[in-house]
């Protein structure tokens, strides 16, 4: 009896002690990180670690978008004009084959950074250590999430107005048309020949993989080599399906309750265009014309349309709405928080625009609030 004690009391002892060894080892990776600040005379990026001290000084520039220095980043030092991926270390590797995309280098995503080639112009992944892990054999790629990339092969740059891109005389803007894969860490080919038109709204964390293909109304659905279905949650088709059949159906108070804890209300007509309430004072200012827009939505006297959208940090700052970035970074968490604009457009009897009214809905742990209202948009005044 007294020996079972005992031995029940050293097993919590040892249980106790892994958990505080794990613990330890844990928050040790994730004092890991480093993170950018800025100086404000030069408007150049350095990296400090947690404790707030410099790791590298303030030298890199705009290129430099990573806003936390895990293991690998790519950069451009201001002073002696040379790019490079960095390392913790201190190695450097990759200056002649920086991948650029929307004015900036790419960032580290899943322990994997994008490279292109300069010779071959093809795109491969780096791991953590600055070794090729995905060979540059596509036309593009994109970030790894939940172990899975989308990759063009077989493609041609176009221009906007369909013809071939021709590097002598460049035009501005354009696009690769080519086939689009789904690729995994391995650089196996799950599925190929995606229609582009399949790979907006997706969540990559959210998978289900069935032998034969699932309800289409909420996921998009790849089919792979081997005949089974890979299946990602589709953001847009969810909102779309609460938004007609939860929110719309009871327009009371508990269903116009789904409001963030504050709301944004831009009114071109108000002297201050854009204002914050808390939501109980929204809700009661602002009741009669949600319902009113909503029931027009509901019984088909108009027809909204549905955009994705992003946060738009000019109003919702970092500082005040830090929940909703990334720590330390000014970017939206896009893949956590995706958003939706409900647009109601008003025309004049001559056909003309009169003006909007946009609602703005962010999803937050499994279901929709709104969080900001648009009205009167365009409107003259």
């Amino acid at each position: 009896m007294e020996i079972g004690i005992i031995f029940k009391k050293s097993i919590k002892f040892y249980f106790l002690i892994f958990i505080l060894i794990l613990f330890s080892f844990c928050a040790k990776a994730q004092s890991n990180d480093w993170y950018a600040f800025r100086n404000p005379k030069t408007d150049l990026i350095g990296f400090k670690n947690k404790k707030g001290v410099t790791e590298i000084p303030a030298k890199f520039d705009n290129l430099s978008k990573q806003a936390i220095f895990k293991n690998v980043i790519a950069v451009h030092d201001y002073k002696s004009g040379h790019s490079y991926y960095l390392l913790k270390n201190g190695e450097r590797f990759g200056t002649d084959s920086m991948y650029v995309y929307d004015n900036g280098y790419d960032e580290e995503n899943e322990g994997k950074i994008r490279f292109r080639d300069n010779k071959t112009d093809k795109v491969g992944f780096f791991d953590i250590k600055g070794k090729i892990v995905i060979p540059a054999n596509y036309d593009d790629a994109q970030p790894f999430h939940n172990g899975f990339a989308l990759v063009t092969h077989n493609g041609k740059r176009v221009c906007l107005d369909g013809s071939i891109y021709n590097s002598k005389s460049p035009c501005e803007n354009w696009a690769w048309n080519g086939k689009t894969a789904l690729i995994d860490a391995h650089n196996h080919i799950i599925s190929d020949n995606i229609p582009l038109s399949e790979l907006s709204d997706i969540d990559w964390y959210k998978l289900k993989i069935t032998k034969s293909q699932p309800d289409t109304a909420l996921y998009t659905s790849f089919k792979t080599k081997n005949g089974s279905y890979y299946s990602f949650l589709n953001y847009k088709k969810e909102f779309t399906k609460w938004f007609n059949q939860v929110y719309l159906i009871n327009l009371n108070y508990k269903a116009l309750n789904s409001c963030y804890r504050k709301v944004s209300v831009e009114e071109p007509s108000k002297k201050k265009i854009t204002a914050f309430f808390l939501k109980s004072v929204f809700l009661r200012r602002y009741q009669s014309i949600l319902i009113k827009e909503m029931q027009a939505i509901k019984t088909g006297a108009v027809s909204p349309e549905i955009f994705s959208a992003e946060l738009n940090d000019y109003i919702f700052t970092y500082k005040q709405f830090p929940n909703f970035y990334y720590f330390a970074d000014g970017n939206p968490y896009k893949k956590t928080y995706p958003i939706f604009n409900v647009v109601i457009t008003y025309v004049k009897k001559e056909g003309k625009l009169n003006y909007q009214n946009q609602f703005t809905f962010i999803r937050i742990e499994n279901s929709y609030q709104l969080i900001e209202v648009a009205l009167n948009v365009g409107k003259e005044q």
